[in-house]
């Protein structure tokens, strides 16, 4: 398993060393981290990151999963030209990091009707 550790410091999104941590003990830096991961990881979803300055965009999903959590509309994936299926699927890949880190349900249904908005 992947700690912070492991993860060079110049990967790590704006705002990842400040405090902010959830009930989960992640902050939304953290929770953007293993998203963006994984997006990055999606044979299909990856070559979208093709090009796109990913610390600038680590940054900009960092401040949308921070007003996610409190209940405002997010979309930090705007512009890059993906489908709505695609966009369900980068949705899905946030609901499971934020139920791996045991974000309390209603946090995670209320995160996932931000960014689905």
């Amino acid at each position: 398993m992947t700690t912070r550790a492991d993860i060079p410091d110049g990967d790590r999104p704006p705002g990842d060393d400040k405090p902010g941590r959830d009930a989960c003990g992640m902050t939304p830096a953290e929770i953007v981290r293993r998203w963006l991961r994984l997006v990055t990881a999606d044979a299909e979803l990856s070559p979208y990151l093709i090009g796109v300055d990913r610390v600038r965009l680590a940054g900009h999903l960092t401040a949308g999963v921070t007003v996610a959590l409190a209940g405002e509309p997010a979309d930090g994936w705007g512009g890059l030209g993906l489908s709505e299926e695609q966009h369900r699927r980068i949705g899905d890949y946030l609901v499971g990091v934020c139920w791996a880190a045991d974000l309390p349900d209603e946090r995670i249904a209320q995160v996932r009707r931000a960014v689905a908005r």
